[in-house]
C-alpha cells in the first residue's frame, strides 16, 4: 500500500495525483492498475477519468465506485487503515506532513509481517510481483521487520524511532492543529486481478 498527499476538499488536486501516478509509470500503469475501485468521497469526483489515456482518450483500464455505506466493498483497504493510524493518529493535523514523510509511514507499514500474507511483509510481495523499481517509484523503502515502528514519533525523528525499537525510550505526544491536508490511501490487491482500492484519510474521527 502507499499514500499520496493532497489538499483537503480539492478534488482537482486529488485527481492530479492520480495523473502523476499514470505519468510516473507510463505504459506500465495500464498493465499494473487494471481495475480500480474508490469510495464515493468528493475527492474522487473525477475518478472515472483515469480509465482513459490522457493523450489518446483510449480507455485502458476500469474504474468503479463502491456502494454507498458499504465499507466491506474495499475491506482490505479499510482493514489496513489501522496500521496507518498507529502513526497518523485521529484528530491530528496532516498539515505538517510532506510526501517524503507519507512515504516513510507506508514504508514501515509495508515492512510489517502479516500472518494473512503467509508470514511475508507487503513490501516483499510487491517486489516479488512487480520488482524493486516499482517500489522505488512509489517512494517505498525496504524496512526490516525488526526495525518497523508504528508509532507517531516515527515522523518526528526516524533515527530516534529506531532507538525506541532497540531501547524502548519514551516520546511526548504530538500536538493537535487545524488541518488542510489529507492522504489518498491505496491498497494493491494481489489475490485476483490487480486493483487499487482507494480511500481518503484525514484528521476527522471517522477517517
Amino acid at each position: 500500500q502507499f499514500g499520496l498527499l493532497y489538499r483537503h476538499y480539492d478534488y482537482e488536486d486529488a485527481f492530479s495525483k492520480l495523473r502523476e501516478l499514470q505519468t510516473k509509470f507510463e505504459e506500465d500503469f495500464w498493465k499494473i492498475f487494471k481495475v480500480n475501485l474508490s469510495d464515493n468521497g468528493d475527492e474522487f469526483r473525477k475518478f472515472k477519468e483515469i480509465q482513459a489515456d490522457p493523450k489518446t482518450g483510449e480507455v485502458k483500464c476500469k474504474a468503479f465506485f463502491t456502494r454507498p455505506h458499504m465499507p466491506s466493498d474495499k475491506g482490505d483497504c479499510e482493514n489496513n487503515h489501522k496500521y496507518v493510524r498507529y502513526i497518523l493518529l485521529k484528530g491530528h493535523t496532516f498539515d505538517n506532513l510532506t510526501q517524503e514523510k507519507v512515504n516513510l509511514v507506508f514504508s514501515h507499514v509495508n515492512g510489517l509481517i502479516r500472518d494473512s500474507k503467509n508470514k511475508k511483509a507487503p513490501y516483499q510481495l510487491m517486489v516479488e510481483r512487480f520488482g524493486k523499481d516499482f517500489c522505488d517509484k512509489l517512494g517505498i523503502q525496504a524496512i526490516k521487520p525488526n526495525d518497523v515502528v508504528l508509532k507517531p514519533f516515527l515522523l518526528k525523528n526516524p533515527a530516534a524511532a529506531l532507538d525506541f525499537v532497540k531501547h524502548r525510550v519514551s516520546f511526548p505526544p504530538l500536538r493537535k492543529r487545524n488541518d488542510l491536508s489529507k492522504i489518498l490511501h491505496f491498497e494493491i490487491v494481489l489475490k485476483r486481478s490487480v486493483c487499487i482500492f482507494a480511500a481518503s484519510i484525514g484528521r476527522n474521527k471517522y477517517g
